[in-house]
């Protein structure tokens, strides 16, 4: 069941999905339920409890600008997995978009500290940095990560521009172009959508 919900959402058939997961998380619940009559333990969730259906659940509520239950189902999947890297970017990214940004880069810093190799931490990390106007950490947390600096200039560049700072997306477009101008193309695409984008919303502003 919690696989055909992740199918599912995969392929975003998000009805379909919501019944999977649902499905799973419910008959997990009658195990658990099953053990308690027996240990008189309240349990709720163990080990072998379906941990993707939780997150699934979650993503869905998030998709759907119900940020306080996605955060319930989150937070349920990070007590079946204490140590998990991705529950604590989950929970992140949730208050990341409930514009909670101290709550969400309290917890991208956990996922990185549960589990260092995880891109989507720093990346998100990065998001909430320059969402904060913190630039310059958000480059050197990049630098820190992949070592390639022309990839975190052109990154920080990029989610500058998706919020809107089109003159900071500029010059940190132009950094990468200067440290790496024959391998870094992308980031002279990247420049060049961001004036498109720029121009259009001043034109906007104009009518």
């Amino acid at each position: 069941l919690e696989r055909l919900g992740r199918m599912k959402l995969n392929e975003r058939e998000y009805s379909d999905a919501r019944v999977f997961f649902d499905k799973a998380i419910t008959e997990d619940r009658q195990r658990i339920d099953s053990m308690e009559a027996v240990t008189g333990e309240n349990r709720g969730i163990d080990h072998y409890s379906p941990f993707f259906a939780y997150t699934g659940m979650g993503v869905l509520e998030d998709l759907n600008n119900r940020h306080d239950k996605a955060l319930m189902y989150y937070k349920t999947s990070l007590g079946i997995r204490p140590n998990s890297a991705s529950a604590e970017n989950n929970i992140g990214y949730s208050y990341y978009l409930n514009n909670d940004h101290d709550q969400a880069e309290a917890h991208f810093k956990r996922a990185i500290s549960r589990d260092k190799s995880y891109s989507k931490a720093w990346r998100n990390l990065a998001l909430v940095f320059v969402k904060k106007e913190k630039f310059t950490e958000a480059v050197d947390l990049l630098i820190d990560h992949t070592g390639n600096g022309p990839s975190a200039y052109n990154t920080v560049g990029y989610i500058c521009m998706l919020d809107g700072k089109y003159d900071q997306a500029e010059a940190y477009f132009n950094r990468a172009i200067d440290l790496s101008p024959a391998y870094f193309e992308i980031a002279v695409q990247n420049r060049e959508l961001n004036r498109r984008r720029h121009s259009k919303t001043v034109y906007e502003s104009l009518n």
